[in-house]
């Protein structure tokens, strides 16, 4: 059974819907350890590698690839710093983060502009830290795993979403391949932006 159940699979975890939002965007610690056993996957998994241009992080600038192709641009302007834009391989925009003391995030057609930290917080829980991540209406646990990333499920059910793991300098998503078409992708593709900001 996944370590994590007495509180990912119970409604009654510290954060989900009421908790203050703290400051975010800061690496979790790196030592944080868990087992994905007990935890059930339908159907195969689509991986996404975030690979970041020399001297870049991926938050700032970065291809992303699905079966040796660029699917996906994380770009920031030298002249427009404080903005990073996430577009599909034809152009077309996303997502856009706005970096700051307060970040905000707007994901095109899914998540109008709110303060990132309302879109993706930590929990409060001390003992045990994790992101909620909030899409149309309904909460998402993004739960430390032993590969420096997360492993995402939704709130109440122990059924694996996605899960992000860490390779050197790119980071890899991984989304069950009947969600690649939803409006969790990409949530989840701003998702590991934020959750991973620090890798570079």
């Amino acid at each position: 059974m996944h370590p994590y159940t007495c509180w990912v699979f119970n409604r009654n975890v510290d954060g989900l819907k009421s908790d203050p939002s703290p400051s975010i965007f800061g690496a979790l610690p790196c030592s944080t350890q868990t087992r994905e056993s007990g935890v059930r996957v339908v159907g195969s998994l689509a991986t996404y590698t975030f690979i970041p241009r020399p001297c870049h992080g991926i938050s700032s600038n970065c291809s992303v690839f699905h079966q040796n192709q660029v699917r996906f641009c994380v770009k920031t302007d030298l002249s427009m710093p404080n903005y990073t834009s996430v577009t599909r391989d034809d152009g077309s925009n996303i997502a856009l983060v706005e970096w700051g003391p307060e970040p905000s995030v707007e994901i095109r057609g899914i998540v109008a502009k709110r303060p990132a930290s309302k879109f993706l917080r930590h929990s409060s829980n001390e003992r045990l830290r994790f992101w909620i991540m909030e899409v149309d209406g309904v909460d998402y646990i993004w739960i430390p795993n032993q590969n420096d990333g997360y492993t995402l499920y939704k709130a109440g059910e122990n059924l694996m979403f996605a899960k992000t793991t860490s390779k050197c300098t790119a980071v890899v998503l991984h989304v069950v391949e009947h969600l690649v078409q939803s409006r969790l992708l990409p949530a989840c593709l701003v998702a590991t932006i934020l959750m991973h900001r620090t890798t570079s």
